[in-house]
């Protein structure tokens, strides 16, 4: 039971929640099947009970992955456009070779959900939308014509954001592997 949560906190996209929802699904109802309890129900009712249950959890999974594959293409759309529009402005970005050094990017970067990416004196301050305090706090590790890198010690995450707009990535120090986040805009 502990290796089937493991695996739902790893999923990373849409798609891939879709995939672990239908195996999720196949299990539940070899569990179902497995209990032979229908028999005792009568075969009718037995019957009819078992096409309802296939019959809603197939529909619920079947509204989950069209939920997951237009949320999914949906994003990569919107991240996509609103990348264009912010290249043309966008100055590119000079590379830091310390972090009290970096003097680009400047302004500030702003999420597909409405987070703020603020940069306050030599920190970056992530602030929800319509929040006045920051929720989180970065000092920048290091920045060039791609990407600004910056770090989270009370969570121990890097996050990287592209500096003429796109999909933003995070991870974790312990891993190597960075996952796509959310859509960031640039402003300056």
């Amino acid at each position: 039971m502990e290796s089937i949560f493991k695996t739902a906190t790893a999923i990373g996209t849409p798609l891939a929640l879709s995939g672990f929802i239908c195996a999720a699904l196949f299990l539940l109802f070899r569990q179902i099947l497995a209990k032979k309890i229908f028999p005792s129900l009568g075969a009718a009712l037995g019957a009819e009970v078992l096409k309802l249950v296939i019959k809603c959890l197939f529909v619920l999974a079947l509204v989950g992955i069209v939920l997951a594959v237009a949320s999914f293409l949906l994003i990569a759309y919107w991240g996509r456009s609103k990348a264009v529009d912010v290249s043309a402005s966008a100055e590119p970005a000079v590379v830091a070779t310390s972090p009290s050094e970096a003097t680009e990017p400047s302004g500030s970067f702003e999420a597909s959900n409405g987070d703020t990416f603020i940069r306050t004196g030599g920190r970056w301050e992530e602030r929800s939308k319509g929040a006045t305090t920051p929720s989180f706090t970065f000092t920048e590790r290091s920045s060039d014509n791609d990407s600004l890198l910056l770090y989270d010690g009370s969570r121990d995450m890097y996050l990287r954001l592209p500096t003429h707009g796109g999909v933003s990535q995070w991870r974790l120090s312990s891993s190597a592997q960075w996952t796509d986040w959310l859509p960031v805009v640039r402003h300056e």
